[in-house]
């Protein structure tokens, strides 16, 4: 809730308010692994911040996005990048088969 809180409190746009937050909890704790978790339309963002947080923190996990994700090359990020979805979700604007588009799939190295 803090890290909401002092986004809420920022003027910055939320992919820049990000940024600065991913980077100040790798600065104050440069082992820990650290995820960023996006909703729906929050995987815009995440999929924004995709090329930025690559080699800045361990994986991103992006749940219920909208058709946009089938466009998401996953395999082009050193860290992690997790896709996921229901398949019963009745949203008609966060389908199940974008989750299962090739790009969004890859397999474990």
């Amino acid at each position: 809730m803090m890290i909401l809180s002092r986004w809420r409190a920022t003027r910055h746009s939320p992919s820049s308010a990000s940024r600065q937050y991913s980077d100040d909890l790798k600065n104050r704790f440069p082992t820990a692994q650290i995820f960023l978790m996006s909703t729906s339309k929050g995987t815009f963002e995440t999929m924004e911040l995709a090329g930025y947080l690559s080699d800045k923190i361990a994986g991103v996990i992006h749940t219920s996005s909208l058709a946009h994700i089938a466009s998401f090359d996953a395999s082009q990020y050193k860290n992690r990048q997790l896709v996921v979805h229901h398949r019963n979700d009745s949203c008609h604007v966060t389908p199940f088969n974008a989750a299962r588009h090739p790009t969004t799939i890859t397999e474990p190295s």
